[in-house]
Parts: structure tokens; sequence; C-alpha cells
């Protein structure tokens, strides 16, 4: 399998899924459905990433729009973590019921924000870009597009590696949020790049993914 048909693969896969998904969070306050955005968007932008040199500059130009779009997705579910986290953990009393609705109202100004990004002309751009994605073929990839996956794989498999190993240093006891976060973020990051070779490693992948993550990594 060449690196084109592997990326556009991933990229047409990965992008429907993103439109389904952004056209739901435009009609619903589902705290799982901005979850399962973000996940798509993060999966692009590895994909992008890993497979730059093989695309054409409009579609890696895409890279950053995701990134502007991940950044709102964010901001709600940070929310949603935090008063998920809050219910579950903190006994009822009545400050937590005033933090709850402050963070409630928070949370529905941020989804707001959300909403009128989700229908902005910039979102339209990327809502197009992904459309032409979905109709790109091979022949309108660069030469370089023609190289085996199995080629490429390596490198960018081990780039993605290497980060996770020299943030893991990092993760010591009474490590700041911002190392853990990190290490986590590289970690997801790692296993998307895995998950689109699995048509070269096959079953080594789910190997890999079980032996380093187990079930701490589910999305």
């Amino acid at each position: 399998m060449s690196v084109g048909v592997a990326a556009l693969a991933v990229l047409k896969r990965e992008g429907k899924e993103f439109r389904a998904l952004a056209e739901r969070a435009a009609h619903s306050r589902d705290p799982e459905v901005v979850h399962d955005l973000r996940v798509a968007c993060r999966r692009m932008r590895v994909a992008l990433k890993d497979f730059e040199p093989y695309l054409p500059e409009w579609m890696v130009l895409l890279n950053p729009e995701l990134k502007w779009m991940f950044t709102n997705l964010g901001r709600v579910r940070d929310l949603d973590v935090q008063i998920a986290g809050l219910k579950q953990m903190c006994p009822e009393s009545h400050e937590k019921d005033l933090l709850l609705r402050e963070m409630r109202s928070e949370r529905s100004k941020a989804h707001g924000d959300l909403l009128s990004e989700l229908s902005s002309e910039r979102f339209s751009a990327v809502n197009a870009a992904l459309r032409k994605i979905e109709q790109t073929t091979g022949k309108e990839l660069p030469e370089s597009a023609e190289t085996p996956l199995a080629c490429v794989a390596p490198q960018f498999l081990k780039s993605r590696y290497d980060a996770v190993q020299t943030r893991s240093k990092r993760v010591v006891p009474n490590a700041q949020f911002k190392e853990i976060h990190d290490y986590r973020k590289s970690s997801k990051q790692l296993r998307y790049s895995l998950e689109m070779t699995e048509s070269i490693y096959g079953k080594r992948v789910k190997r890999a993914l079980k032996r380093h993550f187990g079930g701490a990594l589910e999305r």
C-alpha cells in the first residue's frame, strides 16, 4: 500500500466522521457529541502531520484550522469533565450547588461560542476542504505519495514514540498537571499513528496498543 492511499483512506474516513459529528453538535448539548467531535479532530490532525510530506499544500493548511476548532471544542469539553468530576467526587452541599450552577453557566457560554464558530464562514471553509478531500483521488497527490507506507511509517512512528518516551520521564511524583497532560496527549497521538499502520503491521499493532496503553486511552 502506498502512503498516498493510506493517507486518503484515513483522511476521508475521519473527515466524514468529523462533518457528521459537527452537524450533530450544532443541534445538541450532549457532552459525548463534543467529545467525539474532538477525537475525530485530533485523529485528523495526527494524520495530516504524519503524512504531511506526501500531501498537497491545501490539505496541509487544513491542520491549523482544525487546531482552531479543537481549541474551541476543548473549552466546552474541559467544563464537561470538571462538572462530571465535581458531581461524582464531592458530597452534597450548598457550596457544591453554587459551584455547579456557576460552571454550568460557563459551559452554556462556551457552548454558545462553539455554535457560533460552527456557523461561521471560517468553519464553512473547513467543511468545504473536508468535502474536497472525500472527492480527491490518488492521481491528485504529489508523486512522492507513491512511496510504500512500509517505508514511511517507521519514521513517523519513531518520532511519536520518542515524544512519549521523553514526556514519560517528566511524569514523576508531584508532577505538574502540564507534564501529565503532555504525556497523555503524546500517547494518544502515538496510538492514532499506530492505528493508521494496521494495514501493514496487522495484529502487532493491536498487541502493541494493548501492551503499552491497556484501557488507559480509550479514545
